[in-house]
């Protein structure tokens, strides 16, 4: 049994494209659609015949802000506090699809304890930076460049002039960095929600650290022996441009790559809007 974490935004055509891909017996879904979002859920249960869907209590969420880490550890302490035992435990964004049937991802999977968890760096200044300093604003900054932000900016500003450090006592020896997405096994989830606390007064108030808090916590435990190799990380395709944001993907550009590749199992970004030729290609290949 495996257990998909999914964060939403909304109830789009993408997520459900999202559900209606892993629709399979041996699947439990749990849902966390954005508490902005003005839509109901009530018809995302036709989307799963087979699987099991929960959609557990929602929160606002706020781009690079720590309501992303409450958001994950809403949906992990859901399905660890399930009456199931889970093989895998996947995280994935309403834009991500998988990339490979239920059968071969479940075959892949067997019997493996690793944790496909990727790391972009550790101990990166530019990444230590985002958790030592507190910015305090950044549930209500996102991704806008206002007079909060600014405001925000003045604040870091005068912890640098005072030398606010919040990492003199953090009890990590290493800080790493990646992409929040995961595939993890249940025994690494348990230990994630075994120190929430430490998670809360380390991560909290800091800049995109839903993508430091997992590598971090993963570095400094004893599953770091299963940490997945570099040259496969958490399995994902993503195409990096520019921005901080991933590029939409296309049957052109991208449709090739993602089906030659032996050890990829998801990817993201799709757009109906933007492509839906990859999409329907996608859905039609792993059906």
């Amino acid at each position: 049994m495996h257990a998909f974490l999914i964060m939403a935004r909304s109830n789009s055509q993408e997520l459900k494209n999202l559900l209606s891909s892993l629709d399979y017996d041996d699947n439990e879904i749990f849902l966390h659609i954005d508490a902005k979002a003005n839509d109901t859920h009530s018809q995302l249960e036709k989307c799963c015949a087979h699987a099991k869907l929960i959609v557990v209590k929602s929160i606002k969420v706020s781009w690079a802000a720590y309501s992303q880490i409450e958001a994950e550890l809403i949906l992990l302490r859901n399905a660890v506090q399930s009456s199931q035992n889970y093989e895998y435990i996947h995280l994935l964004s309403e834009n991500d699809l998988p990339v490979k049937s239920n059968r071969e991802l479940h075959e892949f999977f067997k019997h493996k304890n690793t944790e496909f968890v990727q790391f972009s760096n550790i101990d990166d200044k530019t990444s230590l930076n985002k958790i030592k300093y507190y910015y305090y604003f950044q549930e209500f900054v996102g991704k806008k460049h206002g007079i909060i932000w600014l405001l925000q900016k003045i604040l870091i500003l005068c912890e640098h002039v005072f030398h606010t450090n919040r990492l003199k006592n953090i009890p990590y020896k290493k800080i790493g960095k990646g992409p929040n997405w995961f595939s993890i096994t249940e025994n690494f989830a348990k230990f994630i929600l075994q120190n929430q606390s430490n998670i809360k007064k380390y991560f909290s108030f800091g800049r995109s650290a839903d993508e430091i808090f997992i590598q971090t916590l993963l570095l400094n435990s004893k599953f770091k022996s299963n940490i997945s190799s570099s040259s496969l990380g958490n399995l994902r395709y993503v195409r990096w441009e520019q921005g901080n944001s991933p590029e939409y993907l296309t049957a052109e550009k991208d449709y090739k790559v993602i089906t030659s590749e032996t050890n990829l199992f998801f990817a993201r970004k799709f757009s109906n809007k933007i492509d839906k030729e990859i999409i329907n290609r996608i859905l039609k290949r792993i059906s």
